[in-house]
């Protein structure tokens, strides 16, 4: 191979990292890209045993790409997310249901609920009444299009104080007479329709130490219950406020709860209740959504519940170098890379919630390069251009 020939691979080369360092120039500030570098190799003639052959150029050995974190930026954007480790969030193109991989998390709801990237749909583990199935295959994450199922109260979790110093009461209790009880606490409950009620506790103070509880639905008696305290004003026993049973009315389900009064007291003062709370809602219909630090689809109903409906999946390779590149930042998998591997513990992927992950593209770094490859584009060009005049000289001789 001639001079010419030899200087005509390393004009190629040298164009071919211009064009890569362009377009790793051209992407600076494109979300999720990932900038591209070119390893080069010497040419040895194949038929050559001699240890003093000569080289016959350069070639393009490889294209890698270098997949170190990009530059983490704060967005506008609430569903914008980025990861702070290895791994590619998942999405699936409905038109052709090709699955492809990203680091682009600019992510927003189409007109039918998907929440939906660059390049298709984002695949997510589902929740089934809240709770992530991260052993299920990944699923489209979709906003809900039906309401929450109302749910019926089971559980009542109540503290109270009540007062040491109350009197004994010893005449029969009539919850329309409030001289027959020492105190009252309300909870509102709901039926499997979503129905609300209120649910009252009358406290009657027995004996030192001891006071009974009378348990209403909407003003009718479902249950009683007794109360021991010790002589320092702590709960000792509580009976008789499990298994509670009562009917709603407008064709819902029979109703059944427990009430549990754990860190009740007995002390001097006022009586009065501290907490209550109780695991019953109406239903609801979805008003809003966030995604949280774990990768989790939360769901805002108007009945002030808010609930998981999926979490982001994270995929990773046993070889990013061997993923095919494609449209729109995202990536292929191929036989070098291997099949994609999915993270159970995707709460490990390091989501960065609020924010985007630009280009790791280094601007100064490629200017340099530039610079670097335009000269050894130049050196080649004139080694082309002195065996041109070698070539002329010999002619001419």
């Amino acid at each position: 191979m001639g001079i010419g020939s030899i200087a005509t691979t390393g004009l190629q080369a040298a164009l071919s990292h211009m064009e890569a360092i362009s377009n790793n120039i051209a992407n600076v500030n494109t979300i999720g890209y990932k900038k591209s570098y070119i390893n080069f190799a010497d040419i040895y003639s194949s038929n050559g045993t001699s240890n003093h052959s000569l080289g016959m150029g350069t070639r393009i050995k490889s294209v890698n790409q270098d997949f170190s974190l990009g530059r983490i930026e704060t967005s506008q954007s609430g569903l914008d997310v980025s990861l702070a480790r290895d791994g590619f969030m998942i999405q699936r193109n409905p038109a052709n249901g090709l699955v492809s991989y990203t680091r682009c998390g600019r992510l927003n709801f189409d007109n039918q609920g998907y929440l939906v990237g660059y390049e298709g749909i984002l695949q997510g583990y589902p929740a089934i009444n809240g709770v992530l199935q991260t052993s299920a295959k990944p699923v489209d994450l979709q906003f809900p299009n039906s309401p929450l199922a109302a749910q019926a109260t089971t559980s009542i979790d109540m503290s109270v104080n009540l007062d040491s110093n109350a009197n004994i009461i010893s005449s029969p209790f009539n919850a329309n007479d409030p001289s027959t009880y020492n105190f009252r606490s309300d909870q509102t409950i709901y039926d499997s329709l979503g129905n609300s009620y209120l649910a009252s506790l009358f406290y009657v103070k027995t004996a030192d130490n001891s006071w009974t509880t009378q348990v209403s639905v909407d003003n009718q008696i479902v249950g009683n219950g007794t109360l021991s305290f010790t002589n320092s004003g702590a709960l000792s026993s509580v009976t008789g406020l499990s298994g509670l049973n009562w009917a709603p009315i407008n064709g819902a389900a029979p109703g059944t709860f427990n009430i549990s009064l754990n860190n009740s007291t007995q002390y001097a003062g006022d009586s009065k209740t501290y907490d209550h709370n109780q695991d019953g809602y109406p239903s609801g219909t979805p008003v809003g959504c966030n995604l949280d630090e774990n990768g989790c689809l939360n769901i805002a109903y108007s009945n002030g519940i808010s609930r998981i409906e999926g979490q982001i999946a994270v995929a990773r390779f046993k070889s990013n170098q061997g993923l095919a590149r494609s449209e729109n930042m995202s990536w292929l998998p191929t036989s070098s890379s291997g099949e994609p591997i999915l993270d159970s513990k995707a709460s490990d992927s390091g989501f960065i919630v609020g924010s985007v992950e630009y280009s790791n593209v280094d601007l100064t770094e490629e200017l340099v390069n530039l610079i670097s490859a335009q000269h050894d584009f130049q050196a080649n060009a004139q080694a082309q251009q002195t065996y041109n005049q070698v070539l002329q000289t010999i002619e001419k001789i």
